[in-house]
């Protein structure tokens, strides 16, 4: 029974409000009262009657030109090398696209990432333990833990090996890392 009340008063609606699509609409209002609830006042010399028939709502398509479509470029990973010999790459993407571009490098090369952080867009490496024998790997900084690292920059995007205390390390497992991805974009360009 409460479905059917529900029912009749829904098509109720429906017959209102369809009848009122077609016929005009007319609000009279008194410009001198206010409530404390009322945004704007309505001015005093406005009209205190309003007449709506225009129903259709225009629709507009934006207009595109055919010269601001931009193809994307190529994608170009650039080695880059700073002073002092710290290797970092150039993506020529987006910080979100050269993310996603990277996660899919790693997933093919079947690198074991210690953590991926998206919010801070930093790849955590795994410490090499492998190079050297046991003397060096105790004063070499190859243990320490690593993070991959992108950084927007203009309409680029830079990634470079980071150490535990923000600074780029002299491990090599940083510059092969790099050295792994620049490899792999390498040989996936378009001949």
């Amino acid at each position: 029974m409460k479905n059917l009340a529900l029912l009749v008063s829904s098509m109720l609606a429906l017959v209102l409000v369809s009848s009122c699509a077609s016929k005009a609409i007319s609000v009279d209002y008194d410009s001198t009262k206010t409530s404390p609830s009322d945004w704007y006042p309505i001015p005093s010399d406005a009209p205190s009657s309003v007449t709506y028939t225009e129903f259709d709502i225009p629709r507009h398509a934006p207009y595109v030109a055919e010269d601001s479509v931009q193809q994307p470029a190529k994608l170009e990973v650039l080695a880059i090398e700073d002073s002092i010999g710290n290797m970092s790459l150039s993506f020529n993407r987006p910080l979100t696209a050269t993310w996603e571009l990277i996660d899919l490098a790693f997933a093919d090369m079947a690198v074991v990432l210690k953590d991926k952080n998206r919010s801070e867009y930093r790849f955590e490496l795994i410490p090499d333990q492998r190079s050297g024998n046991w003397f060096s790997r105790l004063f070499s900084s190859s243990g320490d833990e690593l993070s991959l690292v992108l950084i927007p920059h203009e309409q680029d995007t830079l990634v470079f090996v980071e150490g535990e205390s923000e600074e780029v390390p002299s491990s090599p497992q940083a510059k092969q890392t790099l050295q792994q991805l620049l490899s792999y974009f390498d040989a996936r360009k378009p001949q």
